[in-house]
């Protein structure tokens, strides 16, 4: 009794074991990515992010590229708050770019911009300007910016960075830039255009720039 047993358990082992040799055979033989699939990014092109993200021998393998993202996450690529990789076909995948809130940036220099987001929580320090983002010039921060750390600036800035954020958007208004002076005036610059404003926001003066 006691052999056959034995006998089954035996058997049963070497069928687990055949059937995990084959399919690891399979999906190392039919399971090569060809194709990617990127949605949900406006900042890199789909060789960018290939470079970026898939730097790793098991990112050739669909399955095993899918498998090791649920335990190791792509992280550490700027602007990009999450990566979702979801097989599509045995030689494909879907990679869904969750980009940080971008709702505004302060330039402090040619070389550095402090991108935020509404609740004004610096989300990236960066050495560029992405377009299409609220662009704002300080004469100063409070302290040196960094990426989770609230915007080193008082309340009365981040105020009217909100409303500039706000009434140029509802009236789809594009502009190149406000700048936000130390004595509470502000200058805003549409194409060839400074709008200015005085400390009460009542003497608004339009001339052309330079």
């Amino acid at each position: 009794m006691k052999r056959k047993i034995r006998f089954y358990i035996l058997n049963i082992i070497l069928f687990i074991v055949i059937l995990g040799v084959a399919a690891f055979l399979f999906i190392y033989m039919c399971c090569g990515v060809k194709t990617r699939e990127y949605e949900g990014s406006t900042i890199y092109t789909d060789e960018e992010l290939s470079d970026l993200l898939f730097t790793e021998k098991y990112d050739d393998n669909v399955v095993s590229s899918w498998f090791m993202s649920l335990f190791r996450p792509k992280k550490g690529i700027p602007f990009v708050e999450k990566v979702t990789i979801t097989p599509t076909s045995l030689t494909s995948l879907k990679v869904t770019i969750q980009e940080k809130e971008r709702y505004g940036v302060v330039q402090m220099s040619d070389t550095e911009f402090d991108y935020f987001d509404s609740a004004y929580k610096v989300v990236e320090c960066s050495d560029h300007y992405i377009a299409g983002t609220p662009l704002f010039m300080l004469s100063s921060l409070d302290k040196e910016a960094k990426a989770g750390e609230a915007l080193p600036t008082g309340s009365a800035n981040k105020k009217i960075m909100g409303v500039v954020i706000k009434e140029t958007s509802d009236r789809g208004i594009a502009y190149d830039n406000t700048v936000i002076n130390g004595d509470g005036t502000i200058v805003m610059h549409i194409g060839g255009v400074e709008i200015r404003f005085g400390k009460e926001n009542t003497d608004i003066v339009f001339e052309k720039a330079g």
